[in-house]
């Protein structure tokens, strides 16, 4: 895994009193210690560190601020990701940015909340045999849940270029050094984010978490949505499956990495039939019976953290 900033050259247009800026993403889930421990060296290799932060106010920006100067600890959360990196930023004397949209950005965010309800309304369509409502709701949930996603990654790349502005006009210090290194950490749906800045004359290099990344089908087709690729009912019917896998394995597992892989290779092995058999025999009890309506196609569905490790061959 590449952990390391790399050197590409920039075009003319770079001021020479500024320094020379070298951006990194890194690319991963964020709600386990698992899932973010491989940023530790970017992070110790960073001169400025920009966390992901959805919907941030004064109050969270302040709390990193803090955090970073070593005057606060600390506090505990219910996201083991965050506890993971707050622990990273703590005193660690790194200035931080916030790119991330605000809690002022309030039309992404109600962009947000309707995909949010669309797809709530889709589960239920689903357990109640509904295969076919279900199809079209889960189909508005991913072109919503696109769209949502472009209009805030375009907001990032705003931010991007206005929050460093604003940073190094009020830190000479940091404006006259010769080389300036800043880490950025995404979760891995916006790597269209880092094609779009890739295009331009910007000095760029990212890694993930873990390769190969693996996506849910609902991140696959939300992805194939923002990169203009077309996708399949197969694909939208295998995100009822995939979400009721995912809860029952997070119970097992913390690793979202394994989970994601297991749940593609638990629903690859299921074709569109299958899975409308699944809702229009779930009933009211459809959790248990899409364990049923697996096992009753041959498919097992672990019982352990150790199942799960054998049933991805590691060992």
């Amino acid at each position: 895994m590449e952990k390391s900033f790399d050197k590409i050259e920039l075009g003319d247009e770079q001021q020479e009193k500024e320094p020379k800026i070298s951006y990194h993403f890194f690319y991963s889930p964020h709600g386990t210690r698992e899932d973010v421990k491989e940023i530790k060296s970017l992070f110790e290799e960073t001169d400025i560190y920009a966390p992901e932060n959805y919907v941030w106010g004064e109050q969270e920006k302040k709390y990193l601020e803090d955090l970073s100067q070593g005057t606060i600890k600390p506090s505990a959360c219910q996201n083991p990701a965050l506890n993971y990196l707050d622990g990273l930023i703590y005193n660690s004397k790194k200035p931080i940015i916030i790119v991330d949209i605000s809690k002022e950005a309030t039309e992404i965010r109600k962009l947000f909340r309707s995909s949010r309800k669309i797809f709530e309304k889709s589960l239920g369509f689903f357990a109640e045999g509904k295969f076919d409502e279900a199809i079209e709701k889960i189909r508005l949930y991913v072109r919503g849940e696109a769209e949502a996603n472009i209009t805030r990654e375009e907001k990032i790349k705003e931010n991007i270029k206005n929050e460093i502005k604003k940073f190094l006009d009020n830190n000479p210090n940091y404006k006259n050094r010769k080389e300036l290194k800043i880490l950025i950490s995404l979760g891995s749906l916006h790597t269209h984010l880092y094609k779009d800045l890739k295009a331009g004359n910007i000095n760029l290099s990212h890694s993930f978490n873990q390769y190969p990344q693996i996506y849910s089908s609902a991140d696959e087709t939300i992805r194939r949505i923002i990169f203009d690729k077309e996708y399949n009912d197969e694909l939208l019917a295998k995100i009822f499956v995939e979400d009721f896998l995912y809860d029952y394995l997070a119970d097992l597992t913390d690793d979202s990495n394994k989970i994601d892989r297991l749940i593609r290779k638990l629903s690859s092995q299921l074709n569109i039939s299958d899975i409308r058999q699944i809702s229009e025999n779930s009933g009211k009890n459809s959790k248990s019976k899409i364990t049923e309506g697996l096992r009753s196609r041959g498919i097992e569905v672990p019982r352990s953290k150790k199942e799960i490790d054998k049933m991805l061959g590691i060992k």
